[in-house]
């Protein structure tokens, strides 16, 4: 067999590389363009190598000009297995500030956290240096990081506004039962479930939580129960905070996460202020709390069924006497279309509905007629915390000292 040469062929491909094709003659193609080795006159076959262009080479950039499609993507950075991502401008601060989590790091992206809070222009946003402020006082390490994938990806794609802050869950110790409210120091005792050591280095092992003090009314605790949506979630968290409730005891088998950051979103914040109880087994919470002096309400839909009933109450009627005035209250709110469990509702002492307003004649039936439980949940903390007319400036504690 006669021998054959071999060829070979440099090239420049369109992005200034080089490649290199060996072979034995005849065409050789690369992608879509057919290289053929030269012909001399004498009829053999030459190898050739064709000379690219002089190379300019690329000038350096800085990593705040990095084009991050051609980034290779990083895994995200978690200092511990348990820890999550806070993100946005109002769920950052409010966590720095309350200091109830165990903070790791805060990521903050200068170009888009000023664009976003308008410091660009001057629509008299927060600049990002009371954040680093906070960071210091609080001993939490911070950086600039200018990789918005990687922030994005933190955030899982939700909007983040340039800043994040890596953080344990929030602390939310499970309870068993409720003691009765101590006027004199007010506090309210607790009996807690056993839990972990991991989880009670987080959620610490409180025996009592503090309660209003110096009020015309007994605390209040809303129990929430099948609430799955964190934003629903943290919408009620909000209202909460807002209205000064005492304490929120949350169904953990039945409602969202309350480690999710959709829910801190959604709360602007107000998670990070409000006492949060966790809630292994709600119905004998409430049998046991009873047991201890809390009157318990669950609020249910405007129905035949409880419409007359002698424990039955409306808005109005709580507004005009609210119960605080005499004895602490535990509020129960379920779930949207399905309402509260039975046998959640089997341990009220009351039932208590939202009235519905009068409609305008002619109006179409729309098939609507409920509200959204974050709504509900507003319009009934407003009635049981409306102060009645008749009630004093300060409830008498002068039983619950023994004078």
């Amino acid at each position: 067999m006669p021998n054959r040469k071999t060829e070979s062929i440099i090239r420049q491909r369109s992005d200034g590389e080089l490649a290199v094709s060996v072979g034995t003659g005849g065409p050789v193609e690369q992608g879509h363009e057919t290289y053929s080795p030269a012909v001399s006159r004498k009829g053999s076959q030459d190898a050739r190598v064709e000379r690219p262009e002089r190379l300019e080479r690329p000038e350096r950039r800085s990593c705040r000009d990095v084009d991050e499609d051609d980034e290779i993507p990083l895994p995200l950075p978690y200092t511990t297995a348990a820890s999550e991502f806070l993100y946005g401008h109002n769920t950052v601060l409010a966590a720095l500030r309350a200091k109830q989590r165990k903070m790791y790091k805060l990521y903050i992206h200068p170009k888009i956290f000023d664009r976003e809070a308008g410091v660009e222009r001057g629509l008299g946003g927060k600049a990002s240096n009371e954040f680093v402020t906070l960071a210091k006082e609080a001993g939490v390490p911070f950086r600039n990081e200018f990789k918005t994938k990687l922030l994005d990806r933190m955030s899982d794609g939700r909007p983040h506004n340039g800043v994040l802050l890596e953080a344990s869950k929030l602390p939310t110790p499970p309870v068993l039962s409720l003691g009765k409210p101590n006027a004199r120091d007010s506090t309210i005792p607790l009996a807690l479930a056993q839990q972990s050591a991991e989880d009670a280095e987080i959620n610490g092992m409180p025996e009592a939580i503090n309660s209003i003090a110096n009020s015309w009314r007994h605390p209040l605790i809303v129990l929430l129960d099948g609430i799955t949506d964190p934003g629903n979630l943290g919408n009620i968290l909000r209202t909460c905070h807002f209205y000064g409730v005492d304490a929120v005891a949350v169904a953990t088998n039945t409602c969202a996460n309350l480690s999710s950051a959709v829910l801190a979103k959604a709360s602007s914040g107000a998670c990070e202020a409000v006492r949060l109880l966790s809630l292994p087994q709600p119905s004998n919470f409430a049998y046991e709390s009873a047991r201890n002096g809390w009157k318990i309400y669950a609020s249910v839909a405007p129905s035949k069924d409880v419409v007359g009933q002698p424990t039955h109450l409306t808005t109005s009627s709580v507004a005009t006497a609210s119960p605080l005035a005499k004895h602490p209250c535990i509020l129960m709110l379920g779930a949207e279309g399905e309402g509260l469990r039975e046998n959640l509702r089997n341990r009220a002492h009351s039932t208590v509905s939202i009235e519905r307003g009068k409609k305008i004649r002619g109006t179409p039936n729309v098939g609507v007629d409920s509200i959204n439980v974050s709504v509900a949940a507003g319009v009934l903390m407003d009635a049981f915390l409306s102060k009645p007319s008749d009630a004093p400036e300060k409830i008498d504690t002068t039983s619950d000292l023994g004078w």
